[in-house]
C-alpha cells in the first residue's frame, strides 16, 4: 500500500522537476535570444512590446494550464485556488500598498534626497512590469510549483 503511494508521489515529483527545468530553460532562451531576435526582425517598438506580452502569457501560464488539465486531470482554477473570494484580502492589500509606498518614499528621501514617483510612465511598463508579472509569476511559482510540491511530499 505505501509502496504505490510512494511511487505515485515520486512520479509526480519527477514530472514536476522536469516541468520546472524545462520552464527555466525555455524562459532563459527566450530572454537571452528570442526577445532580441524579435527586435531585429520587427524593429517596431509597439509591436515588439505587444509580442513580448503575448509570449510571456504563452510561456508562463499556458504550460501550467495544459499540465494540470492533461497530466493531472484537474481543473486549474480549482487547483490554483483562483475561485476563492478575493474581497477578503482587499483590506490587507490596501494596507500593504500604503505601507510599501511610505517605505519607498521615505527611503528615497533619506537615501537620495529626492522623491521620485511617476505613475504616468509607459503603459507597457504598467502592464508588463506590474500587472502581468504579478499574475504570471505568482501563478507559476506560488500557485503551481509550490502547491504541486506540497501535494507530492
Amino acid at each position: 500500500m505505501y509502496g504505490s503511494v510512494y511511487k505515485e508521489n515520486h512520479n509526480q515529483l519527477r514530472s514536476l522537476v522536469i516541468y520546472t527545468v524545462s520552464f527555466f530553460i525555455i524562459w532563459f532562451l527566450y530572454v537571452l535570444f528570442g526577445s532580441q531576435y524579435l527586435w531585429v526582425k520587427i524593429n517596431n517598438p509597439l509591436l515588439h512590446k505587444t509580442l513580448n506580452i503575448i509570449l510571456k502569457l504563452i510561456i508562463f501560464p499556458l504550460p501550467v494550464i495544459l499540465y494540470l488539465k492533461y497530466y493531472d486531470y484537474v481543473n486549474f482554477i480549482t487547483f490554483l485556488k483562483l475561485n476563492t473570494n478575493p474581497k477578503k484580502g482587499l483590506p490587507y492589500i490596501l494596507v500593504l500598498v500604503v505601507f510599501g509606498t511610505f517605505v519607498y518614499l521615505t527611503a528615497q528621501h533619506f537615501l537620495f534626497k529626492n522623491i521620485g514617483f511617476n505613475p504616468f510612465f509607459d503603459i507597457f511598463l504598467w502592464v508588463n512590469g506590474v500587472l502581468l508579472v504579478g499574475f504570471t509569476e505568482e501563478l507559476v511559482f506560488r500557485g503551481f510549483i509550490l502547491l504541486s510540491t506540497m501535494d507530492s511530499c
